[in-house]
């Protein structure tokens, strides 16, 4: 009777066959139907529940994308998650046009590092730049947009002089406190910053010994900085960025790095709990990719000689993304270092980034590219477009 009772309020399409409603399913946002009509009823949760049929709507898109083996074999692998993400990214750059780019002016050097976040206490988007004339600059992204409309000069609204002295060059946030940012220099030191509604504060500084190349941080606190010396060093920035550990298993300069960072349920609206992990990734001039579990340093966990330097790395969705020198975007399993795919894209890979539902590339030549991955791993282009940075997209 209940049953009946509970039919007649949610009307007459929970009576139509599971083979129906999943088809019309099909023609629904896949995060409508996650954050809405998977809470309609039980019958409509218990059908996008179940993640082969996500993974077929993954497989029947036009590109023909198949998912990694280490990307699936994950315990917090989400499949309603990973279709979203593609879906998004897919539409998204679909309907990108080069007349959105918004320009802003005002470093009067080169800009190598670049950062945008939200902030949640203002609920507005911000961009941080820091470039070799040593300066860190907060822009208002609605601030630039007003200005590309009117035409009016772009003016950052916090412009912080001499906040190293020597080249800026990574900035990366905060993953614990996300209105903190860290920031490296080639005058070796890492500095902890604080964002304000109206200001940004310096919080921390220590000395490294040697400039600082690349920075990567993880939910329990810590964070790792390549160097230009061989070493990779571990800071605490919870603890006033104090040492934890330093050890040095590259021949030349530490280029880029990445910390292993996984992610588990959601909690709240589009917040996810984090592992935490003690893994990280770094490659130098020496050609090798190097795996160091932090708890034993002293030696390698694993290593991959290569056949030119990784410029450029990223870890998501159990997958560890390499851009190269000469212009080859490879993709190894984090957990032994074998290699999934590879291909060559350009001539020289400046940055690459794993947004989640793509791949975002810079190339040397200055043209922008995104991928989507399909069967055998080869890359789908969306857009070629001329630029000289890539910023990651939070």
């Amino acid at each position: 009777m209940g049953e009946v009772q509970d039919e007649g309020r949610n009307g007459m399409l929970v009576r139509l066959p599971n083979e129906l409603l999943l088809l019309i399913f099909t023609h629904v946002r896949g995060r409508h139907l996650v954050k809405n009509v998977r809470l309609v009823c039980r019958k409509f949760h218990s059908l996008l529940d179940n993640p082969q049929w996500w993974l077929s709507r993954i497989h029947k898109m036009p590109q023909g994308i198949r998912l990694s083996e280490s990307h699936m074999n994950t315990e917090d692998f989400d499949a309603a998650r990973s279709f979203i993400a593609i879906e998004e990214e897919t539409q998204r750059w679909s309907k990108w046009a080069v007349s959105k780019n918004v320009i802003a002016t005002g470093h009067i050097a080169t800009v190598d590092a670049l950062r945008l976040f939200a902030h949640r206490a203002s609920a507005n988007r911000f961009c941080l730049s820091g470039g070799r004339d040593r300066a860190i600059k907060l822009w208002d992204i609605k601030d630039l947009q007003d200005c590309q409309s009117t035409s009016t000069a772009t003016k950052p609204c916090v412009d912080i002089q001499n906040a190293h002295e020597g080249w800026i060059w990574c900035l990366d946030q905060s993953t614990i406190a996300p209105e903190q940012f860290l920031s490296c220099s080639w005058d070796c030191t890492v500095k902890l910053w604080q964002v304000t509604p109206t200001s940004v504060e310096p919080l921390e500084s220590t000395k490294l010994g040697s400039a600082g190349m690349c920075l990567s941080n993880s939910p329990s606190g810590l964070a790792a900085c390549s160097t230009f010396g061989k070493k990779v060093f571990v800071v605490d920035t919870r603890n006033g960025l104090a040492p934890v550990l330093n050890y040095a298993h590259h021949k030349g300069a530490v280029l880029t790095l990445v910390m292993r960072v996984r992610k588990m349920s959601a909690c709240s609206g589009n917040a996810y709990l984090y592992e935490q992990d003690n893994v990280v990734y770094s490659c130098g001039e020496d050609r090798r990719v190097v795996m160091v579990d932090i708890r034993n340093s002293s030696k390698p966990a694993l290593g991959l000689w290569a056949n030119d330097y990784v410029r450029s790395i990223c870890f998501r969705d159990n997958q560890l993304i390499c851009g190269t020198n000469l212009g080859m975007i490879t993709v190894l399993n984090p957990e032994n270092l074998s290699i999934c795919s590879r291909l060559q894209v350009s001539t020289g890979v400046r940055q690459v980034i794993h947004s989640g539902g793509a791949i975002l590339e810079i190339s040397r030549d200055r043209t922008f590219k995104v991928f989507l991955l399909l069967t055998c791993f080869f890359f789908v282009p969306f857009s070629n477009v001329d630029f000289s940075f890539l910023v990651l997209f939070l």
